[in-house]
C-alpha cells in the first residue's frame, strides 16, 4: 500500500495515516504514519499499547514521563504501555513519523491528561 492509498485521519496537529492494522489482518501490531506541522503538539496521553517511533523526516521532542528526548531524522524511540507521552514539533518543517504499536491500540484504553 502506498501512503496515498492509506486511510487518512485529520488531526489538529496534522494527519494520521493507517498503513497496516487489524483491518488488514494483523493480529497484534499496527503501523501508522503521522505528520506533525511546525509548532504543533499531539495530545498528552497514555494507553495500553507499546509504541516505537521512527522519525522519517523533520524532528520532534518526545515528552515522556517527565523526560524530553530530541528526535531528528532517522532516530528511534520507544514508549512503554501506560507511559504518558506526547510529541511536539519544535522545528520549522513538517515532521513525518512512522509508528508501530503493539498490541493494537484500543481507543477505549486511551486516557488524555
Amino acid at each position: 500500500m502506498s501512503l496515498a492509498q492509506a486511510a487518512k485521519r485529520k488531526r489538529p496537529y496534522g494527519a494520521l495515516y493507517l498503513l497496516a492494522t487489524s483491518v488488514d489482518g494483523l493480529s497484534s501490531l499496527s503501523v501508522v504514519a503521522c505528520t506533525i506541522r511546525p509548532g504543533e503538539t499531539t495530545s498528552r496521553h497514555h494507553h495500553s499499547s507499546e509504541e516505537v517511533f521512527f522519525i522519517v523526516s523533520g524532528g520532534v521532542k518526545l515528552l515522556s514521563e517527565g523526560d524530553i528526548l530530541e528526535l531528528k531524522k532517522h532516530d528511534v524511540a520507544a514508549v512503554m504501555a501506560n507511559q504518558i507521552h506526547q510529541l511536539h514539533n519544535n522545528t520549522e518543517e513538517d515532521c513525518f513519523v512512522l509508528i508501530a504499536a503493539s498490541p493494537h491500540p484500543d481507543r477505549s484504553t486511551v486516557t488524555y491528561v
